[in-house]
């Protein structure tokens, strides 16, 4: 949109038009506020008005040119126009009817009038970001930010004088055949422009430069043949820009500015003085003083110094034409003490948006002043300022867009304008329509032209209509005062209370849009509430309070609750309540509104008032605009201004400013991201060529860089390998095809492959010929860390037999090379060659100059750089905004390293480098080196850029630091200048010299001074510099009037010492971490600590045993089968306890589980560890996984050097419910909703769930109820009775309710098969494996059974009438029984409620309470995996073997489960230590009396004390047995007793164990429990005899 368009901006716009800025405001209002004012009337005449016009708005466009609307203007309309724009719409139309003739490519002008402060793209990235199809009907204040067209963006370029630049369209005199021929060779303009400016050497005609007030002539045109049709008529206007061959192509190249001034959307112009001061302090404030919302951690300091910083470089750009990188070298003295080079572009930026800014402010005075002037005539004519709805523009609206200092001021007067002058605006578009219908050749428009003068209807001008702002004053107190008392917080001004009630004042309004008194004062509130919204002090005042108290909120939606886990990025804010805007920080809003696009997640705003004591925020401001008083009549009236207060703020404020809130958050995350970008993008072009540390480095090498070698290949082993090699120019110098480099490996097969031992000596003598620096292998797949070692093997090996220098190999990031091999620069350049040969040559290019290769991905039409993952969030920005990024990171890059132009002239991939140097861009780049190679020229020094190429000062002053010359490649030295071949720039060669002649000590004025080879003196000398006092010489030039230039001298210090030093990173390898990623494609959100997968088990993992271990171990044997089982691996098919030592002794065992061994997705392994499996204990994983299974796992730890993971896949991990592996939570998160959300859910589940389905049983016991009414039912009833009821899961599923005892109810599911219907009962009934007949037979056999136990239980003398939950009064009452009979182990029995049909068994053995459960079933006791047909055989068994381990839990269990040995009788260690002083005979007489003792005690059923682990079921005749028995042998002599089995039989007796029921008199029960445990450590020693091991021992000796 061009800013000075009058049908635009200013008086002369039609209804229609009108809708674009205000009048979709006034829809939005109108469908807001019909529903809310009820009781109005609209006039018939109206509605069809309204429903006419908005058909025509909402429906097609009537199908007519733009031009007709322009061609209704009469000439005094047009000069009207031209007089205030200086556009000339008549020249404008007719061109862009030629160019319809033409059939170009060009836009038409746009038929969406834009508003007159259009924010452009530039200044708006949110703007920029949105699509035009999805925009919602603009509201006034979205006229501001949107986009304007295309032809209007042409009159954003203007001349010095601030003309509009125009694209031209003049056609050409050239052949067809020559044009074809010109495009299917790189057309450039140069090679056609003789032709073209011959052809328009009379006829073309630069309309810019033609009077305002003449009309504007085409020039005649030449009758063209189709044999001499132009490039215009022949291609496509967008072919020609992408060559760069229009006119304002030719412009930007003669015009001695940088290309990219001149290519701004609003071009670089000269200021003045009192420009750049305003400027630089918007600037300054804007840019650097106004503090972003969210916390973005940018601080760029303050102070009067930083301004005056600001206007020196505005001074620089605007009034010099230097361009940043010229000022970020040349004139560090400007900015340096207080910016950096980042704020030296955000001034340039933020200059654009000042052009905007300016250009607007200019345009809403020109409108004010039109309508003052149309008010003014009116009155005139009429006498009567009535009706102007008694407001007039004055000073005071002058005033107040003068101070107007950012876009949302200016956007709040544009607001206040439309609201009170929208007739005026109406009217003199009208008045320009009558004009142009009573005009000769438009008598057939006028039926057109009298609907568009229709006028547009809101509830607004309704109001107006209708009087209702008349009563609005009677409120007592204008917006402008209220807005003074609201900016203040103070009531300066007071309302003037009106003498009536409001609703005798309404009967005086009611009309038929308002035929009621509510209605009436309804509108009223409105009308008042609407004034009140659009004051600009009101505005700012509410929008500086929303935004300080405005505090964001977040919550999933339906899918967001489904989606989001614990480890989803999104987690952190699912549930965030009330955080303040301001502690956003960095990227997190941008979050916030992706989750919010992707369905996941909502979020509002909330404004809360600044004290308690008020309700709301519009309670606040209610304060300012209330009478005091207590009167009914002031009451009624303040009730009415606090509903219009209400409606202003709530309904109508904060909606607009929600969504400038977001917007600007958005802008803020945008930056933050684009900063993030870049700085990514900086590190990657920031790394300098691959070089090599060399003393004997040729310095005369014609190649610019070195040569280096490159592998491409993919993980399937059928796919060929590429090698290659290229030039120090980067081209391909040879390659190899290697099919079989993948195939195997000469480190792991002896026996290699004939084929790959040939394609190994190919790499070989490739290596030996083209001797390369450094070899690239592409990390793009496992493989490659293998061929890296072997190609390291391989340099190593000729580097001892060929005398080669030294080679690095390298892994290369891959990401770079993917792009090029699929690019159509790649099928362009390499046509034939295949894709993976194509990576190896961008490989080789990437590790030879990592800044010209990436550039290359830039500068491409498809813009692939922004396929690099440089953000997660990279994808929201708007990609004109991150390109212009990233073309600013790569000018600073270029200009910092310079670009050699001879080099250009040679290469064509360097050159693209060239259009980056400063000042210089694709056109100019393009045209200089087309004037080198048309007059065969070799680029001397850098004067020629003048002398022979023709620059212009302004672009010389720019570039000419930028480009090096090389000398040593000058054919004559005459014309050789050496500080051309440093960053030096030419204004301060004379400093250098000067510098030069000081540090060497020579007479200046002396006649054998040479000034040219005084400087290659003092770089063969360059220590002598230090000696120089720069500061003394800076104060000097300061003296003279060339300024502070003493950072200046330093850098020339550091050049004339390093010429054009490296200014880049050297090259690094990658770390092992980056390596990681890269080989298993994953990146470092998608694989990461505590992330959830599914990997497939691929083995078990072992460990063999020790020495130690093998020495410790005791087999075991299974009472029931017979067969041993091997405490290692757990191999239980030993038939005889030799055949384990065997297996051991053999090598046979795998040793001890200790995990499991998995395969994930991306092909590395995982290590599930066996205590990581299960939350309960396992002996080994074959117990839960097997091989082949797909299971889930949570990842705890990343091994990045062995390429493996560490997994769980326990519930409880699994589950994290305490958050151990999600992510952080905000601190603003939300926990009490998300439980809230959670049990809400939980309950409408249940109530979706599937109810039961009524059956037809026929039995007493079964009832067609719900569990609930079944509790209840059994409540009733004695302990031990059922009853049967449908069950959720089916028509085929019954469900067992039966009472334990009070409150405590068991619910089994009964599965039914064998049925006739959905509704009878099955013929066979099955509770887990068992079957049952009936109904009765289940009562019989399964609960009366389980009933008659629990009794036995219940009626138990050590029953405590307590449950599970309640464990610590059971711990009270266990202690206070052990306290009083010390040597006694209390127990006691109680139910369950947390597992019915269970009951806790709790003792306390010592000091800590033991707590395990018993189940109660129809055949017994379980207990320990056990069953007892009795309650005595359990309470027998569980006294002799409670210090056993629980099966399932780990022999180191806590001592809360079992009470492990802790003691070892010093007597057993002494007899263990002296196994090696006894002699054989005594050694074979001892095996022989433990044998004998083991046969004894299996002979007679004595359970085998030494292990517990037996299992053994209980006949229901039990034998009590003396635990003690053994307390007294002294076993320190066992190794001399031939019959151990005697001693046996000694004091055996079944006598009751006292310790469970009174204390032992003899001895402390601790001395006792000591020995017994140490007895039995040492029996399980020394089981197991060894015989066999013994044997073969003893044979092998003899």
């Amino acid at each position: 949109m061009s800013s000075n368009d009058y049908l635009d901006n200013e008086a002369e716009e039609s209804d229609e038009d009108y809708v674009g800025s205000n009048q979709d405001e006034d829809d939005d209002d109108d469908d807001l506020e019909d529903d809310k004012l009820s009781g109005f009337v609209t006039d018939k005449g109206e509605s069809s008005h309204e429903s006419d016009s908005d058909s025509v708005t909402a429906g097609k466009k009537r199908p007519h040119d733009e031009d007709d609307i322009d061609d209704d203007l009469d000439e005094d309309d047009f000069d009207l126009i031209n007089e205030n724009t200086g556009i000339d719409l008549q020249q404008r139309n007719k061109r862009f009817r030629r160019l319809r003739r033409l059939k170009s490519a060009y836009d038409e002008e746009s038929e969406d009038d834009d508003d007159i402060l259009a924010l452009p793209p530039e200044a708006d990235p949110v703007a920029a970001k949105k699509s035009i199809p999805a925009e919602k009907p603009s509201t006034a204040a979205d006229d501001m930010f949107a986009e304007m067209s295309s032809d209007e963006e042409d009159d954003f370029i203007v001349d010095e004088e601030g003309r509009p630049i125009h694209e031209e369209e003049d056609e050409a005199d050239e052949a067809m055949q020559d044009a074809n021929d010109i495009f299917k060779i790189d057309f450039d303009f140069l090679d056609a422009a003789d032709e073209i400016d011959e052809y328009e050497e009379d006829d073309y005609e630069d309309f810019d430069s033609q009077d305002e007030g003449e009309p504007r002539q085409r020039p005649a045109k030449k009758k063209t043949t189709k044999k001499d049709r132009s490039i215009f008529e022949i291609y496509e206007p967008t072919d020609l820009d992408k060559r760069f061959l229009s006119k304002r192509d030719e412009k930007i190249r003669i015009t001695d500015l940088p290309e990219r001034y001149q290519l701004r959307k609003v071009a670089v112009t000269k200021a003045t003085d009192s420009e750049l001061d305003n400027e630089s302090q918007w600037i300054y404030s804007q840019a650097f003083m106004n503090s972003s919302l969210s916390n973005q951690n940018v601080n760029y300091g303050s102070g009067t110094q930083l301004m005056i910083t600001v206007r020196e470089i505005l001074a620089l750009i605007r009034n010099e034409g230097l361009e940043i990188p010229f000022i970020a070298h040349y004139r560090k003295e400007v900015y340096r003490h207080s910016l950096q080079v980042d704020d030296l572009w955000r001034i340039y930026q933020w200059d654009v948006k000042w052009m905007y800014f300016s250009r607007r402010k200019e345009n809403m005075a020109k409108l004010f002043t039109k309508i003052q002037q149309y008010q003014y005539d009116k009155a005139k004519n009429t006498h009567d300022f009535s009706t102007f709805n008694a407001k007039i523009i004055d000073a005071e609206d002058t005033a107040r867009l003068e101070e107007c200092k950012t876009y949302e001021d200016l956007q709040d007067v544009y607001n206040h304008f439309l609201l009170y002058h929208h007739k005026e605006l109406e009217d003199l578009r009208n008045e320009s329509l009558n004009k142009t219908s009573k005009s000769d050749d438009n008598a057939k428009n006028v039926g057109r032209d009298s609907r568009r003068r229709l006028k547009r209807r809101n509830l607004y001008t309704r109001c107006e209509d209708n009087k209702i702002s008349h009563l609005a004053l009677k409120f007592g107190l204008s917006p402008e005062r209220f807005g003074k008392n609201v900016i203040e917080s103070y009531q300066i001004n007071e309302p003037t209370q009106y003498e009536y009630d409001p609703k005798t004042t309404a009967q005086d309004y009611i009309t038929r849009a308002f035929p009621t008194v509510e209605a009436v004062l309804d509108a009223a509130v409105y009308t008042v509430a609407m004034q009140l919204s659009r004051d600009p002090l009101v505005r700012r005042a509410v929008r500086l309070a929303f935004y300080e108290r405005a505090k964001i909120s977040c919550r999933p939606t339906k899918r967001g609750k489904k989606d989001i886990d614990g480890n989803h990025i999104y987690s952190p804010f699912k549930y965030i309540t009330k955080k303040p805007i301001r502690d956003l920080s960095h990227d997190q809003y941008l979050q916030f509104h992706k989750a919010e696009k992707e369905g996941l997640i909502t979020h509002t705003f909330t404004v809360e008032p600044s004290s308690s004591a008020w309700g709301t925020y519009a309670d606040e401001l209610k304060q300012y605009y209330f009478v005091d008083g207590f009167s009914d009549l002031i009451k009624e009236w303040n009730e009415l201004r606090g509903r219009a207060v209400q409606k202003a703020v709530e309904d109508i404020l904060f909606e607009e400013l929600q969504k400038e809130l977001r917007e600007r958050l958005l802008r803020e995350s945008y930056e933050y991201v684009i900063k993030e970008c870049c700085h990514k993008i900086r590190k990657e072009i920031n790394i300098a060529s691959f070089k090599i540390d060399s003393e004997n480095d040729d310095e005369d090498n014609i190649e610019p860089y070195h040569q280096i070698m490159a592998f491409a290949f993919v993980s399937d082993r059928d796919i060929a390998s590429y090698a290659c090699v290229i030039d120090g120019h980067g081209e391909v110098n040879d390659f190899l095809k290697l099919n079989n480099l993948l195939k195997a490996s000469r480190f792991n097969d002896a026996q290699e492959d004939p084929n790959r031992i040939k394609e190994i000596k190919l790499i070989k003598g490739l290596i030996v010929s083209k001797q390369p620096v450094a070899i690239a292998i592409s990390a793009s797949c496992r493989q490659a860390i293998g061929i890296k070692k072997e190609l390291e093997a391989i340099v190593l090996e000729l580097q001892a037999e060929e005398d080669l220098p030294s080679i690095n190999v390298e892994l290369i990031d891959p990401c770079t090379a993917r792009l090029f091999e699929s690019s159509k620069r790649a099928k362009n350049e390499f046509p034939e060659y295949p894709p993976l040969l194509c990576h190896a040559i961008s490989l080789a290019r990437f590790i030879q100059e990592p800044l010209l290769e990436l550039t290359q991905l830039l500068i491409s039409d498809d813009e692939e750089i922004l396929c690099l993952r440089l953000h997660t969030l990279q994808n929201e920005i708007p990609k004109s905004d991150l390109m212009e990024a990233l073309m600013i990171e790569f000018i600073n890059c270029v200009n910092d390293v310079g670009v050699d132009l001879n080099l250009c002239l040679t290469n064509d991939r360097y050159a693209s480098l060239l259009s980056f140097v400063c000042g210089l861009g694709p056109r100019k780049a393009t045209a200089l080196l087309k004037i080198l190679k048309k007059g065969n020229l070799h680029l001397r020094n850098r004067k020629s850029l003048v002398t022979e190429c023709g620059m212009g000062p302004n672009l010389f002053v720019n570039c000419a630091g930028f480009v090096k010359i090389p000398t040593d490649k000058v054919d004559d030295s005459d014309y050789a200048e050496i500080l051309d071949t440093t960053r030096i720039h030419p204004e301060a060669y004379d400093w250098a010299r000067k510098m030069a002649i000081d540090a060497l000590d020579y007479d200046e004025s002396a006649e054998d001074v040479n000034q040219a080879t005084v400087v290659h003196d003092i770089i063969d000398q360059p220590d002598k510099l230090k000696d120089l006092d720069l500061d003394a010489f800076a104060e000097e030039l300061k003296r003279q009037g060339f300024g502070n230039k003493s950072i200046t001298l330093y850098d020339i210090r550091e050049e004339l010492t390093y010429r054009y030093k490296e200014c880049r990173q050297p090259f690094s390898s990658l770390n092992p971490e980056q390596v990681f990623y890269l080989l298993v494609d994953e990146t470092p959100e998608s694989l990461c600590y505590g992330q959830l997968i599914t990997c497939r088990v691929i083995g078990f993992v072992h460990r063999r045993a020790t020495k130690e271990q093998i020495d410790r171990v005791n087999p075991e044997r299974d009472p029931i089968s017979g067969t041993w089982t091997c405490p290692l691996c757990y191999s239980d098919y030993f038939k005889e306890l030799s055949e384990v030592w065997r297996h051991i002794d053999n090598n046979d065992c795998k040793g001890i589980a200790i995990g499991v061994k998995v395969a994930l997705d991306n092909g590395i392994t995982g290590f599930i560890s066996t205590k990581n499996i299960s939350d309960k204990q396992i002996r080994t994983p074959e117990e839960r996984v097997k091989i082949g299974m797909v299971i889930h796992c949570r990842i705890i730890k990343l091994n990045t050097d062995k390429f493996s993971v560490d997994l769980s896949c326990k519930s409880s991990d699994l589950a994290d419910h305490d958050q151990q592996f999600s992510k952080p939570k905000d601190n603003y998160y939300d926990t009490e909703s998300e439980k809230a959300d959670t049990e809400t859910d939980m309950k409408k589940t249940k109530k979706k769930q599937i109810p039961y389905v009524k059956r037809i049983i026929v039995h007493p016991s079964f009832h067609n109820i719900s569990y609930n009414d079944a509790i209840k039912k059994l409540s009733d009833l004695d302990n031990g009775d059922a009853l049967f009821r449908p069950s959720r899961k089916g028509s085929d599923h019954l469900t067992l309710t039966w009472k334990i005892m009070d409150e405590i109810y068991q619910h089994v599911d009964i599965r039914e098969e064998g049925k006739a219907n959905s509704f009878s009962l099955g013929h066979s009934l099955w509770i887990g494996n068992e079957e049952y007949e009936d109904l009765d037979e289940i009562l019989a056999r399964y609960v009366q059974p389980m009933a008659a136990l629990s009794r036995d239980i219940i009626n138990h003398r050590y029953y405590f009438k307590a449950s599970d939950t309640e464990k610590k009064e059971i711990e009270k009452l266990l202690l206070s029984e052990k306290k009083k009979q010390p040597s006694r182990i209390p127990y006691h029995f109680s139910a369950s409620s947390k597992f019915p049909g269970k009951f806790m068994l709790s003792y306390l053995p010592r000091s800590h309470p033991c707590y395990e459960y018993v189940t109660v079933t129809p055949e017994g006791f379980r207990f320990r995996g056990r069953l007892h047909a009795k309650l005595d055989d359990l309470l027998h068994w569980f006294k002799r073997h409670f210090r056993d381990s629980i099966p399932g839990s780990s022999r180191s269990a806590s001592t809360s489960q079992e009470t492990p040995l802790t003691v070892v009788p010093p007597n057993v260690m002494q007899a263990v230590n002296n196994l090696t002083n006894i002699s054989q005979s005594q050694l074979m007489s001892t095996l022989q009396s433990i044998q004998q003792k083991d046969d004894w005690l299996s002979n007679n059923s004595v359970p085998p004390y030494a292990n517990y682990n037996y299992q053994q079921l209980s006949t229901g005749t039990s034998e009590g047995q003396n635990t003690n028995q053994w307390e007294n042998n002294n076993w320190s002599a066992a190794w001399s007793v031939t019959k151990p089995a005697d001693n046996l039989n000694k004091g055996y007796s079944v006598d009751r164990d006292n310790r469970w029921e009174s204390p032992h008199g003899n001895q402390s029960s601790h001395q006792n429990d000591q020995k017994r445990e140490s007895q039995r450590h040492y029996d399980r020693r020394n089981r197991g005899h060894r015989d066999d091991r013994y044997r073969s021992h003893h044979s092998r000796r003899t």
